[in-house]
């Protein structure tokens, strides 16, 4: 009769295992989804930044164009190029 009591015990004790192992592997699953889902949300932020740093770099490029800067300088400082009779060459 021992040896049945012991036999209830251990089956007891792996079903209890079991138990618990589901549970565990409930756990790293969900916490797995959460990580992925966080993942996703990082890779969607750094296409946009990208997308962002690309339209920067397009739009400094623009404004940095020597057609753009000489429109500026003639429209806001009133800056002309000089006639070629005033032009003096120092050697």
């Amino acid at each position: 009769m021992n040896w049945f009591l012991n036999e209830h015990i251990l089956i007891k004790v792996f079903v209890g295992l079991v138990f618990i192992s589901t549970l565990l592997v409930v756990v790293v699953k969900h916490y797995n989804r959460m990580a992925f889902v966080e993942s996703e949300q990082i890779q969607k932020e750094k296409d946009a930044l990208q997308a962002d740093w690309s339209r920067m770099q397009i739009e400094n490029s623009t404004l940095l164009m020597h057609g753009r800067i000489e429109k500026l300088a003639r429209e806001q400082l009133d800056m002309v190029y000089p006639d070629k009779e005033i032009t003096v060459l120092v050697k």
